[in-house]
């Protein structure tokens, strides 16, 4: 913009002003004839006016064109600012290494190499004792459910406070009846007492997981009695209350222990049902009628479930034999009186043959349609036919009835169930108030005082006030229980599940027999039989099966015995036997004392058999004849010996002539003796068993007195404190010691009581043997009594049988109470399962809280899994005899063992080490015909026999040693693949974790065939709102050692949540819309590109358009992924706190067994993988971003490359690129040979060397100045210490000081060369706000008529007015100028592409057509051999590619020349302008003039150049003459006119004279 006016023109009168000019243009020049040369004529050179106008306009352009390129510059400035800071926004890096760094700091190795894989499991083992950390109580949070409301000595009150207060809680009643009496030939009864004990444990669904209610087991105090112990807090199971959930499980039972012959019986009842019980006993009325109601209910119901057990083809079937059972019956009705009427037989005849055309039709669709439900395809399908026609029935109209008919019966069988259970309720509610009204009328008839008691009563409370309830309130009340809303089971038939139409047969057979149990009311839990005689009959089956009897009917007789006189002997008695099946005295005598044996000695249960059966067992089955037995020899000869003989006439004689009673005999008064004798020790042994009760009396209590002693702490607690008075300093460690030492005692003790119970099992033995020579002792004692007594006479030899069998018997019935008193019925304890359920709403499963640092949430838990490889012969290896195996493929066989079934670990159960429980952990029938049995055997160390894994231990899930396998392959497609996972979940406890971790230690996890390991965390932040996903692999190398490497990546997945998040979206918007708009900008100068110069790729012609394009094309293909990642991938994205992916978390067992066959597992690596692929995603995004970021920095440098100051980086880099190149070359060739000889010579020594980029690296690193891996080359020895010095100090000398030395000095030199180039030494903001102090006036003057300024438009339309130039040339001017042309100089002349190829057609229409010439010059032999080769002349197209080529080749841009003058002319004005200002001192002046100097010479050089050229001319255009004329000459021999001369045009191309017509 002009600040001066220009100086006024004199003028003349003569001249004539226009006055409609003055008024339109502020400025009027005025001019005389005198003054003519300041307009141009034609052939006139331009004035001096004329070209300070010219120039005044060239510099106001170049003024526009540097405003513009500002604009330009600070408007892709804001693009990339905003770009950078929606960037910003997006990653958030701040927040984000926050979490990194916990995790990293929580989870990573120590180190990133191990040396053995025990390395592995110490992190591991340290990594889940840091995370698997149990709720502490008082920290102020409840942590539900493994943190619960208090009950009993468990829960957590301080957090969650009691139980009590939210749920209902269940009042037990526990009644022990206990008898310890016992044999004197077995264990003592006070041992029994001493060693019994009891106490409630939960079994399953208890929130107080395994420990019993009482911390120490409860024990009896007295021999014989009742404890009655009432518990008012039970909690329930985990059942959920829900209409399907109506058979809770076991989760409580009353532990007997060491009550080893049941001496204990007893029960558990809920005493709020005991009340109620006690209540209904007192009122049968309502008894009655609950009763009642309850039956036809439970009728009902099984008629439910009779009709939908019925198969579809029963039901059809029997509804076809209804119907026609019905119909004859109809026409017996109604022909009763004349049932041989034509018309009856006729009808009767026509309803018999549609029953057999209905069961034919019917029997028809059974075997031949498919799509009936009771089609039957085990027969081969036969046609019917018609009885009627004798036609064979049609399938297809068959199936089509019957499919229909089918439908019809199945719906009618559902509107019957549905029906029946809909009107169950109410038509037992009316056979109730049937009962009830019967039986109140039997009252008041009967007592009509008490009806009016009982119907004055109208109370509704009957839980709390039953006496005063209706009748009929207490009715329902029994019928229901005290539930205060409907138990399950009835919720489940309520009629809105009834007729939703979604449950099948078997869902109303599950609800109805469900319903039936539940209305079974009882208020015991559970009971069981004991006492002092429990042991005779407990277990007889394990104890001593011979007593194990059976009732039968075969071998029954009755018999009678009776008294006789001995034939013999008057004084004597014979025993008579009459049976009722009549047989001999004898024989009937036999069959008693079986039926005696059998009667005594066999059990037969507690259901006693019925007058006409009888118990018999193999112990009384397998009894010989008395007569018969060895033992009844010596009476028999006791009883035919000599002094039997004479006795018996003594006897006679004295009879015979009665002298006076004779003294006794010696026998008799010896029998008395002896007989007195056995009283006396009958006495004395009554008498000791009497002391030795009172002794075992006084030794339970000196034990009592022993243990109360033992029991007194007293002195201990006087002798701690005096210690804690002497040394207070040490209490902290009295108190740990004092701990340690009471948990030895007490462990100590259980070890001497179960030492001590043991012995006791163990002493029975000897105390069976023991009464067992007793009773052997006892029996022969008898029968030599019985000898005795038959030699002497006093019996006979009948009563002496009897004796015998009695003694016989008694020897029967001592063995075996001896037996079975010395054999326990149990070893160790009994559990009385019983299960607590009052329906609350309880969390079936919950998570529970595990954090990597403090707010960093693990989600579900850690997978862990492992690749390995199959071990295979080194066949290719010379020393396979040092070591024969190597490692192989990929190995999916299971491994490893479970360590519960393994001896010798920490896991060990010895007492699941048997087949049952090991086959019920491992049930190789699950796998069907996919197990293997029988696989031969290959390793004889293993076993001897010819094959292994015999049934059931099959091949798939046992070894050959017949363990089951530890770890089983599972594929995770989406995650690792194929493998063996374990999985960490986060409800284990820290006992349940550690036993998972040395599960997997003992299990021989980690082996030799182990190739890869990879952990994988993936957890919360929830203050963050950050996902992590953690991958820590272990890499077992052929090297032997494991390499540790990790990735830890987090995403946010949350994006548009707070207000800050609103603020981004907004800037991605407007991000999305710039990007977008600058795609179309491109895409629209391609397309100008394409207009002007007729190809799309002329616009990748220039590497600044390539470089634009593709970061435009980056950008906007980052902003496509960043919104399908918003909007499809993060949006969208869920993930479940917990997995169950195991069966069972507390199994003894088979800990690593899948839930639903892997279906959890799967989902877990579904969820997993999906936030990994979310992660790497996001690191995808964020490395195109970072590409784009350089390019950017590009794009940055190219619009500032205008300005001379802030384009000196790039003009600097660009004139050193040449020897940027260059030196690259030779650095890089050096850098390579170093690293390369680093590697090769300290490679197998040195980790930073061990590959080739490493070595590359750390070379690199080394230039940067890091040394540090010196101190290891420093380390070596030999040769290779000497190796490392000259590598080291000749990489510093020669890299470091030498070469990248010479890289600072190529680019400081074209620096300074740029530097010294640069004339304008404005600075940016100077001339920024120069522009825009301009723009601004230019503004206010088109605004303001009134301002002293002219408007830039205005200006500028002056200039080019007064320039001579219009608007259409300026335009033209511009694109030209816009559109630089290159030009070919040659021979002084500047040649266009299209002058190029002018001159090509030229020279191509004075060409030879053919190549005769060139081939007959070849000749000769060697011309034979040369490939012939037939030239044509080029087409306009080659011409056309031709020029092209050669000109953006070897041309330049016609108006660079152009440009450094006008540069050097604008330079020039701009020191004559500084000169006028007076600020223009003498150097500059005379830098000026040595410009001016250089300019001049080489404005010399380019003269001497053009005469040079145009001498070359001349010479080039004589040549083309002197070979024009010899093609003619060749062309025309004959002709003999001399050659015209050739020319050049105007613009350079040669062009030939026409030719002679």
């Amino acid at each position: 913009m002009l600040k001066k006016k220009l100086p006024p023109f004199s003028a003349d009168a003569g001249d004539q002003v226009d006055e409609s000019s003055r008024s339109k243009s502020p400025l009027v020049i005025k001019s005389t004839p005198a003054e003519s040369d300041w307009r141009l004529e034609e052939g006139d050179k331009p004035s001096r006016a004329l070209q300070v106008v010219k120039e005044l306009h060239a510099r106001y352009r170049k003024q526009t064109k540097r405003w513009q390129d500002y604009i330009r510059l600070f408007g892709f400035l804001a693009f990339v600012s905003l770009f950078l800071a929606v960037l910003f926004l997006q990653r958030n890096a701040q927040v984000a290494y926050q979490v990194h760094s916990t995790i990293e700091n929580a989870i990573l190795p120590t180190s990133t190499q191990y040396g053995s894989s025990d390395d592995v499991l110490n992190w591991l083992s340290t990594t889940l004792t840091a995370i698997w950390v149990d709720p502490v109580c008082g920290d102020g949070v409840c942590e539900t459910p493994f943190e619960y409301a208090s009950f009993g000595r468990f829960g957590c009150r301080a957090d969650c406070g009691e139980l009590a207060e939210v749920q209902n809680l269940t009042t037990l009643q526990i009644d022990l009846y206990y008898d310890f009496d016992h044999p004197t030939t077995s264990i003592a009864s006070s041992t029994l007492m001493d060693q019994a004990a009891w106490n409630l444990c939960p079994v399953s669904g208890v929130v107080s997981g395994s420990a019993c209610y009482y911390a120490d087991d409860q024990t009896f105090t007295d021999l014989s009695g009742t404890t009655t112990v009432v518990i008012d807090d039970c909690p329930d199971g985990k059942c959920l209350h829900s209409a399907l959930c109506y058979t809770p499980s076991c989760n409580w039972a009353l532990v007997l222990k060491r009550d080893y012959f049941n001496k204990v019986a007893g029960g558990v009842r809920q005493q709020e049902k005991l009340d109620a019980h006690s209540e209904l006993v007192k009122i049968r009325t309502a008894v009655s009628a609950a009763d009642a109601q309850q039956d036809s209910e439970i009728s009902d119901l099984q008629t439910v479930i009779s009709l939908a057990n019925e198969t579809l083809f029963d039901l059809i079937n029997a509804t076809i034999t209804a119907n026609y059972t019905a119909q004859l019956d109809a026409l017996d009705t109604t022909y009763s009186d004349n049932t041989s009427d034509s018309t009856y037989l006729a009808l009767r005849n026509a309803t018999e043959v549609e029953y057999e055309y209905t069961e034919a039709q019917f029997y028809q669709s059974v075997y031949s349609c498919d799509d009936v439900p009771y089609y039957d395809n085990s027969t081969t399908a036969e046609d019917f036919v018609d009885p009627t026609t004798g036609d064979t029935l049609n399938a297809t109209t068959v199936c089509l009835f019957w499919l229909n008919e089918a439908e019809v019966v199945e719906a009618a069988r559902i509107s019957t169930i549905q029906t029946t259970l809909n009107l169950r309720l109410t038509t037992a509610a009316t056979v109730g108030d049937i009962a009830l009204t019967d039986d109140v009328t039997t009252i008041t008839d009967d007592t009509p005082e008490v009806a009016v008691v009982i119907l004055a009563d109208t109370g509704a409370d009957p839980l709390n006030y039953p006496y005063l309830c209706a009748i009929s309130t207490l009715a329902d009340y029994y019928v229901e229980g005290p539930y205060t809303v409907p138990p399950p089971a009835r919720a489940a038939l309520a009629s809105t599940y009834i007729s939703s139409g979604n449950l099948t047969l078997a869902n109303y057979i599950s609800r109805s027999q469900a319903r039936i149990t539940s209305t079974t009311y009882s208020y015991s839990y559970v009971t069981w039989t004991g006492g002092a005689d429990a042991y005779q009959t407990c277990d007889l089956s394990d104890r001593a099966s011979t007593y194990v009897g059976t009732c039968t009917t075969s071998g029954f007789v009755t018999f009678n015995t009776t008294l006789t006189t001995d034939a013999t002997d008057t004084s004597l008695t014979d025993v008579t036997y009459t049976c009722s099946d009549g047989s001999s005295s004898a024989t009937c005598a036999a069959e008693a004392d079986q039926l005696n044996w059998c009667t005594s000695l066999c059990y037969c249960g507690t259901t006693n058999c019925t007058s006409t059966e009888v118990c018999t067992c193999s112990a009384c089955s397998s009894l010989t004849v008395a007569t018969s037995d060895s033992d009844y020899a010596a009476i028999l000869a006791a009883d035919t010996s000599t002094s039997r003989r004479r006795l018996l006439q003594t006897r006679q004689l004295m009879q015979s002539s009665p002298p006076p009673p004779p003294p006794p005999s010696q026998e008799e008064q010896t029998l008395e003796q002896i007989l007195a004798a056995v009283t006396i020790l009958q006495t004395g042994q009554t008498t000791l068993q009497t002391d030795i009760d009172a002794l075992q009396v006084q030794v339970d209590a000196a034990n009592a007195a022993a243990t109360a002693n033992a029991e007194d702490t007293s002195l201990e607690a006087l002798i701690t404190a005096g210690r804690a008075d002497i040394a207070t300093g040490q209490a902290t460690v009295e108190t740990l010691l004092e701990k340690i030492i009471g948990e030895q005692d007490t462990a100590a003790a259980a070890e001497a009581a179960a030492a001590s119970a043991l012995a006791a099992i163990e002493s029975l033995t000897t105390q069976q043997e023991a009464a067992a020579a007793d009773i052997a002792s006892a029996y022969t004692a008898s029968l030599t009594s019985i000898e005795v007594a038959l030699q002497q006479g006093t019996i006979s030899l009948s009563v002496a049988t009897e004796l015998f069998k009695t003694a016989r018997l008694t020897k029967a019935e001592s063995t075996k109470d001896a037996t079975l008193a010395n054999d326990p019925c149990t070893e160790n304890e009994d559990d009385y399962t019983f299960a607590v359920a009052n329906y609350n709403d309880t969390v079936a499963t919950s998570a529970r809280e595990r954090y990597l640092g403090l707010t960093n949430r693990v989600i579900a838990g850690m997978l862990l899994q492992t690749t390995r490889t199959t071990p295979v012969n080194c066949t290719d290896s010379r020393f396979s005899d040092i070591e024969s195996l190597c490692k192989g493929g990929p190995d999916l066989a299971a491994y490893g063992v479970d360590p519960v079934f393994k001896s010798g670990t920490d896991l060990y159960n010895a007492d699941l080490d048997d087949e049952t429980d090991t086959v019920s952990f491992y049930n190789c029938s699950t796998l069907g015909y996919n197990a293997t049995y029988n696989i031969p055997n290959t390793d004889t160390t293993v076993t001897t026999s010819a094959t292994t894994n015999p049934e059931p231990y099959c091949a798939e899930l046992y070894n050959a040693r017949e363990l089951p396998y530890g770890f089983f392959s599972f594929d995770l497609p989406q995650l690792f693949g194929q493998g063996f996972p374990v999985f960490f979940d986060i409800n284990l406890s820290a006992d349940d974790v550690q036993s998972f971790y040395e599960y997997v230690q003992e299990g021989l996890y980690y082996d030799s065939n182990t190739r890869l390991s990879q952990a994988q965390f993936v957890t919360y932040n929830p203050e963050l709102q950050i996902f992590s996903s953690s991958v820590i692999s272990f890499d077992f190398t052929d090297g032997g050692s494991i390499l540790v490497t990790y990735s830890i990546h987090t995403v946010r997945v949350e994006l548009y949540e707070s207000s800050g998040d609103y603020v981004r979206l907004v800037l991605e918007i407007l991000l999305t819309i710039w990007v977008c708009i600058h795609l179309l900008c491109e895409f629209w100068a391609i397309i100008q590109a394409k207009r002007r110069q007729g190809s799309f790729l002329s616009y990748f012609k220039s590497a600044w358009n390539i470089v634009d394009f593709l970061s435009t094309a980056l950008l906007f293909a980052c902003v496509i992924v960043w919104w399908d990642f918003a909007l499809r991938d993060a949006l969208p994205f869920d993930i479940d706190l917990r997995y169950d992916v195991y069966a069972n978390l507390e199994a003894e067992a088979a800990f690593l067994k899948l839930n639903d066959s892997g279906v959890h597992l799967l989902q877990l690596q579904a969820a997993f993988a999906k936030l990994q692929y979310l992660v790497n995603k996001l690191a995808w995004y964020y490395a195109l971003n970072g590409i784009n970021i350089l390019l950017l920095i590009g794009r940055v440098l190219k619009r500032m490359d205008f300005q001379p100051r802030l384009g000196v980086v790039t003009r600097s880099l660009a004139l050193a690129g040449p020897d940027l190149i260059h030196f690259c070359l030779v650095c890089g060739m050096v850098f390579v040979g170093y690293a390369m000889m680093a590697h090769l010579i300290f490679g197998n020594t040195i980790q930073q060397f061990s590959t080739f980029g490493t070595a590359v690296n750390t070379c690199f690193a080394i230039l940067l100045g890091d040394i540090s891996v010196n101190d290891d080359l420093n380390q070596l020895q030999g040769l290779q210490g000497v190796a490392a010095t000259l590598f080291f100090w000749s990489f510093e000398l020669l890299v470091f000081m030498v070469l990248l030395n010479f890289l600072l000095a190529i680019i400081v030199d074209a620096f300074s060369e740029v530097k010294e180039n640069t004339h304008e030494t404005t600075g940016l903001h100077t001339e920024v706000g120069q522009m825009v102090r301009e723009k601004w006036r230019s503004m206010l003057a088109s605004c303001c008529h009134g301002t002293s300024y002219v408007p830039d438009k205005r200006l500028g339309q002056l200039l080019q007015q007064w320039g001579g130039d219009d608007e259409e040339g300026v335009g033209q001017a511009e694109k030209e100028g816009g559109e630089r042309e290159r030009r070919l100089k040659v021979l002084g002349e500047d040649l266009t592409a299209e002058e190029l190829k002018e001159v090509l057609q030229a020279c191509l229409r004075d060409a030879h057509p053919s190549g005769q010439a060139e081939e007959k010059r070849r000749g000769g032999l060697i011309g034979c051999f040369r490939p012939r080769r037939h030239s044509k002349l080029a087409s306009e197209e080659e011409l056309d590619k031709a020029a092209q080529y050669v000109v953006a080749r070897f041309g330049a841009y016609d108006n660079e020349d152009e440009d450094e003058e006008e540069e050097e002319g604008a330079e020039e004005l701009e020191g004559k302008k500084k000169k006028e200002k007076g600020g223009v001192n003498d150097a500059l002046l005379e830098k000026e003039r040595d410009q001016l100097a250089n300019a001049l010479e080489r404005l010399a050089d380019v003269q001497r150049e053009l005469a040079e050229g145009q001498r070359s001319l001349m010479t080039g255009q004589r040549q083309l003459q002197e070979q024009q004329q010899r093609l003619v000459s060749m062309m025309s021999p004959a002709a003999t006119a001399p050659p015209a001369r050739q020319g050049l045009t105007a613009s350079g191309s040669i062009v030939a004279p026409p030719t002679r017509p």
